[in-house]
């Protein structure tokens, strides 16, 4: 099998809106300078067959119009199936802000900032394009190889550390150990919204040089360093990088082989908008504040104020816009659609590519239930349909459940076909 990576810088000079915290979108929020270059990451595969091209891009999401630009693009420049692209974002909240879609970001954000939002992002569609060819152009004859570790102490649940995590690495790589697809389970957001310079965060740290790493990020919806991490700033995002990079270091010393050849699955799922009268959301969001402020009165854990500020934040800003909410969720069509795409290396592994913040107790759900040896997920892949919260977390009006347009239950059926779909393919 022919294997290529390329890794091209995508940052821009200062000025350019940062996006992913709520906290930015409410007050300035332009780039000072930066602290780490963020890059455009590819891996090319090439059977013999078929040809298959994956795109890291270290910015917090690529919408789904974005994605479909890319896609297209190279598909036509490659001349390979537009299925056979995945383009999928880290989610650093350090990188030029790539939203003009999601009606939450635009309510908020200056007019003056949309014309340098759409700036970038044709910048990054050059620079993604670039990225495809530099790693087909740089593709060797080798053998691929996949392996797992555990990086302890690097993430948690953020919710509550008491819930379900995943600090298992995943690692494909070449035999020459040239380079490797990355795959761990966390919002890399230690650096915090007072952060006002680009920065992959953690990833940044987990670089090796002389090797090309590609980023992924696992169904991270609930998971973060918040409870972990001893500061936010640049010592610790390298702290917990150094984590990540032992374990993806120790897991290329004992990968397995697998085929050398693969094939794509592409299929979509129908997912249904939220109706929030049917939720009563106005009620429970009014008790909810109530709830809150209460609890801000006795916390004193760290991580615990950050959550419950968090959320109280979210809540009376969504209790303030409440009548707009419910009128741009009118303006969006009953159903979404969710792209799945898994590429599959014999029985040997499955890497699944989906459109949304998964939490993870779903991500371990189809990882447990999956056939292949080997599973793990992609999320923020091939364009952006928000979260996908637990229906606990729709009920107790969690952060992640106010920033989604997705109705409760939308997870369990995500996770039913991706698991049916793994079923059928093995």
């Amino acid at each position: 099998m022919k294997v290529g990576f390329s890794k091209v810088d995508i940052t821009p000079e200062p000025g350019y809106p940062l996006g992913g915290f709520l906290e930015r979108y409410l007050g300035e929020n332009k780039s000072k300078g930066t602290l780490n270059p963020i890059y455009a990451r590819a891996i090319y595969l090439n059977d013999g067959k078929s040809e298959f091209v994956g795109i890291s891009l270290e910015v917090v999401v690529i919408e789904n119009g974005l994605a479909k630009e890319i896609r297209e693009k190279i598909s036509k420049a490659l001349g390979l199936p537009r299925n056979n692209v995945a383009i999928f974002a880290t989610h650093t909240h350090s990188a030029p802000d790539t939203m003009k879609e999601i009606w939450l970001y635009k309510h908020f954000l200056p007019e003056e900032y949309f014309p340098l939002i759409e700036k970038y992002r044709k910048f990054l569609v050059e620079k993604a394009i670039q990225a495809t060819n530099e790693a087909k152009a740089n593709a060797e004859e080798t053998r691929l190889f996949v392996g797992k570790d555990i990086a302890e102490g690097a993430c948690a649940n953020r919710i509550s550390p008491e819930l379900v995590s995943d600090p298992e690495v995943y690692v494909v790589f070449d035999e020459e150990k040239r380079g490797a697809f990355i795959n761990f389970t966390c919002h890399p957001t230690v650096l915090h919204h007072n952060n006002m310079f680009y920065s992959g965060d953690f990833y940044s740290y987990v670089d090796v040089p002389g090797k090309i790493f590609v980023f992924s990020t696992g169904a991270a919806g609930d998971q973060s360093t918040r409870f972990v991490r001893k500061s936010t700033g640049p010592e610790e995002a390298e702290r917990i990088g150094k984590i990540i990079k032992e374990a993806v270091l120790r897991a290329m010393e004992k990968g397995e082989e697998i085929p050398n050849e693969f094939s794509v699955y592409n299929f979509i799922v129908k997912l249904e908008k939220r109706d929030v009268k049917e939720e009563k959301l106005n009620e429970k969001l009014e008790r909810k504040a109530r709830e809150l402020e209460k609890m801000l009165e006795k916390i004193t854990d760290k991580g615990m104020l950050r959550k419950i500020e968090n959320a109280l934040g979210a809540i009376n800003l969504m209790l303030q816009i409440y009548d707009v909410y419910e009128q741009e969720l009118k303006k969006m069509p009953d159903t979404f659609d969710a792209e799945v795409s898994i590429l599959r290396f014999g029985k040997k592994l499955a890497i699944v590519f989906i459109p949304v913040e998964l939490f993870c107790k779903y991500g371990l759900e189809i990882k447990r239930e999956s056939p292949f040896e080997h599973t793990f997920i992609v999320t923020y892949a091939n364009g952006y349909l928000g979260y996908m919260p637990t229906k606990e977390a729709y009920e107790e009006v969690d952060y992640e459940a106010l920033a989604t347009s997705l109705k409760p239950g939308s997870a369990e059926k995500l996770t039913d076909e991706i698991i049916k779909k793994l079923r059928e393919i093995y």
